[in-house]
């Protein structure tokens, strides 16, 4: 989630499953797990965005995608050394 959250950063994650749209939360989808700021859809989707733009793209993840996303919780705090 760089340049918003530098890499090695720690996270305070408040565990919740609801989307708080706009906002960066931690999310588990296949095998892997993200942080990613997530915006709902009007037809049931979540757009997944990287504020990195760079280097990834944004997803649509669909209710009826086979990599089933699963939120985990909404990133409350961060914390890095300068």
């Amino acid at each position: 989630m760089e340049p918003t959250i530098p890499n090695g950063a720690s996270l305070i994650v408040h565990r919740q499953q609801e989307i708080a749209n706009g906002k960066v939360h931690v999310i588990c989808r296949g095998n892997e797990c993200y942080v990613k700021r997530l915006y709902k859809q009007m037809d049931g989707s979540v757009t997944i965005h990287s504020d990195n733009e760079k280097l990834y793209r944004e997803i649509n993840a669909k209710p009826d995608d086979p990599d089933t996303l699963h939120v985990v919780g909404l990133v409350v705090s961060v914390s890095f050394n300068i």
